[in-house]
C-alpha cells in the first residue's frame, strides 16, 4: 500500500472510508450523517434535479460501499470524495440519456394491425419477446420485477417505494440482474 501521511490518517473521512473497506457497517450510518448534504449538494450543482440527486445519492454510497482498502484516497480525502462524486454524477447522467441496456416489455407487443409491419418483422419482435422472456426467467420474481419497473422508467426510489424495499437493495438487485443476463448472453454467444 503506497504511503497515506499521518493527516490524511488522521482525517475523519478517511478513517470512515477505511473503517467502511474494512467491513464497517456502522461507517455507513456515520458517513451518511456527516457527508451526505456535503455529497447531495455536489451532485444538485450539477443536476438541478431532486430525484435524480437522489438516485445519484445513492449510487455514490453505493460505490463507497464497494471499495477496497487499496481504492482509498492517497491525499485530499474531500476533494477526493467531490471527485468522485461529480464523476458517478456525469456518468450516471450519461447513461441515463443513452439508454444502452433494454428489456422490451411482454405487455408492449405491437398492435398485431399493424400494416407497417411485415409477418416477418412480426415473428423477430415476437420471438424476440419470447426470448427476452426466457431471459428474465433466470431471474428471481421480485428481480424480474425490479428489471421491469426500471424500463418501465420508474426511478430506483419510486420502485423501491412500490416494493416497501430500501433503494440501495433495489440498485444493486438490479445491476446483478444485469450482470447475470449479460454472464448468460457471453456464454450463449461462446456456444
Amino acid at each position: 500500500m503506497a504511503f497515506i501521511s499521518e493527516s490524511l490518517q488522521n482525517h475523519k473521512l478517511y478513517r470512515l472510508l477505511r473503517r467502511l473497506a474494512e467491513g464497517d457497517e456502522a461507517a455507513m450510518d456515520t458517513l451518511y450523517r456527516d457527508y451526505g448534504s456535503f455529497i447531495y449538494f455536489h451532485i444538485m450543482n450539477i443536476t438541478d434535479n431532486r430525484g435524480i440527486a437522489e438516485e445519484i445519492l445513492q449510487e455514490v454510497f453505493l460505490h463507497l460501499a464497494t471499495l477496497t482498502p487499496d481504492q482509498l484516497p492517497r491525499f485530499g480525502a474531500t476533494s477526493w470524495l467531490a471527485k468522485v462524486t461529480h464523476n458517478l454524477t456525469v456518468s450516471y447522467l450519461k447513461k441515463r440519456e443513452m439508454r444502452l441496456v433494454s428489456l422490451p416489455s411482454i405487455d408492449a407487443l405491437p398492435d398485431m394491425e399493424a400494416a407497417s409491419l411485415s409477418s416477418r418483422n412480426m415473428e423477430d419482435t415476437v420471438l424476440g419477446r419470447i426470448y427476452v422472456n426466457d431471459l428474465l426467467s433466470i431471474l428471481k420474481p421480485e428481480t424480474e420485477h425490479i428489471l421491469r419497473l426500471r424500463y418501465q422508467g420508474f426511478s430506483f426510489n419510486e420502485i423501491a417505494d412500490q416494493l416497501g424495499m430500501n433503494p440501495v437493495t433495489v440498485r444493486s438487485r438490479y445491476s446483478r440482474a444485469l450482470q447475470k443476463i449479460k454472464e448468460v448472453l457471453g456464454e450463449q454467444d461462446d456456444t
